[in-house]
């Protein structure tokens, strides 16, 4: 079998997604093919992806509904090459706002495809009537889709109601994120104060960081938070500094740059909290996986398919405000056998996303998928 595949964006350790991608993809089952297209890298960034089969796209990204119809048209003849030349079995079109899937679609219509919903798929079609036609243009196309997770499924078809066939199959993170149970149960008598909070995302309204460092002000000493991550919305960082001077909140909150994921991975050790203030969709929340399977208490919003990942494994905000979340912390911190609850719920929670058991069923579908296609156009033959 032999997978055609890809995301038009720059092909950067920083996004969701082309992690995501490449845990999936880098040790594909036997029998299995993969090629991955998609933008190249910032200039000075070294190979940081383990898949074989990585090709960079030529055609510069257009993000914007103004000249969008050109982009993929350019994006279909690079398709057609690449469809001439490996001749896939199937096609899995990531994204389905995005312009490749929009090319993967309308240039190999013989091929069969699984449509793999993202996060921002829904935000982009709320937000944009251009975009709704263009994610309903592309799902016309498919065969069946994924989603990661079953909320994920309703805002979806919330949004774009169809009879088309679905499936859940969540993300998974690798097997080698996890601290063992002996290491879990040796970090469980974590001092509860100072509790050590952490915010690790882009930072953009929707994703929330402001609730978190307003939540500072609202609770005692003995509660610090650090935020990592890049800006992601102008002068948005300056907002969430002047909060911090105005409530003289120096000492007990800090900022740090975007980090390597397994730099992250050590961060996360190190916390005893990990917030997810969301205001909006998350189409699944690995960075929630990845916090608990190292020993972190996960707080988090009721948005979208974050509700389905953490379930009562973390501790659900009953309103996403800054009053609220500073009331969990501080219980957080007053009760260290709430805390070592929740590390130990989060940690079997995580246990049952590990990559070698999600990967096997992940491509256990698209072998599925591919061999009734053939069928059907046996049938049809």
């Amino acid at each position: 079998m032999r997978i055609l595949t890809g995301i038009d964006i720059p092909f950067a350790p920083f996004g969701g997604s082309p992690l995501l991608c490449d845990d999936w993809y880098r040790q594909p089952p036997p029998g299995v093919e993969v090629r991955f297209l998609t933008l190249p890298p910032p200039e000075g960034t070294g190979r940081w992806w383990g898949m074989d089969g990585v090709c960079f796209l030529e055609t510069p990204k257009v993000r914007t509904q103004e000249g969008f119809e050109a982009y993929v048209r350019e994006l279909r003849r690079e398709v057609a090459r690449h469809v001439e030349e490996f001749r896939p079995t199937l096609i899995h079109c990531q994204h389905l706002n995005f312009g490749l899937s929009r090319a993967f679609a309308e240039e190999a219509p013989g091929i069969p495809k699984a449509g793999i919903c993202h996060g921002t798929d829904v935000q982009s079609a709320t937000q944009s009537e251009f975009f709704l036609a263009n994610l309903r243009a592309i799902r016309a196309r498919m065969d069946v889709l994924l989603f990661p997770a079953r909320r994920m499924a309703e805002d979806y078809f919330a949004v774009d109601p169809s009879t088309l066939e679905y499936e859940v199959i969540p993300h998974g993170i690798p097997d080698d994120f996890y601290v063992s149970r002996a290491e879990d149960e040796a970090l469980s008598p974590r001092a509860p104060s100072p509790l050590r909070v952490l915010y690790a995302g882009r930072l953009t309204p929707w994703k929330g960081a402001d609730i978190a460092v307003e939540a500072m002000r609202h609770v005692p000493g003995g509660i610090h938070l650090t935020v990592i991550g890049n800006e992601d919305s102008p002068g948005y960082l300056a907002r969430l500094h002047a909060e911090v001077a105005s409530q003289g909140l120096e000492s007990r909150v800090r900022f740090e740059g975007h980090l390597p994921r397994r730099t992250l991975l050590e961060r996360f050790s190190g916390c005893d909290v990990c917030v997810f203030p969301s205001r909006r969709l998350e189409a699944f929340s690995l960075t929630t996986l990845e916090a608990q399977a190292r020993g972190a208490v996960v707080v988090y919003a009721d948005a979208g398919g974050i509700v389905d990942v953490v379930g009562d494994s973390g501790v659900r905000l009953v309103e996403n405000t800054p009053r609220e979340l500073a009331r969990v912390l501080v219980q957080l911190r007053d009760e260290p056998e709430m805390l070592r609850h929740y590390r130990a719920r989060g940690h079997r929670n995580a246990e049952q996303y590990r990559m070698s058991v999600i990967r096997p069923r992940f491509f256990g579908l698209a072998r599925k998928h591919a061999q009734r296609a053939h069928l059907h156009a046996g049938s049809a033959a």
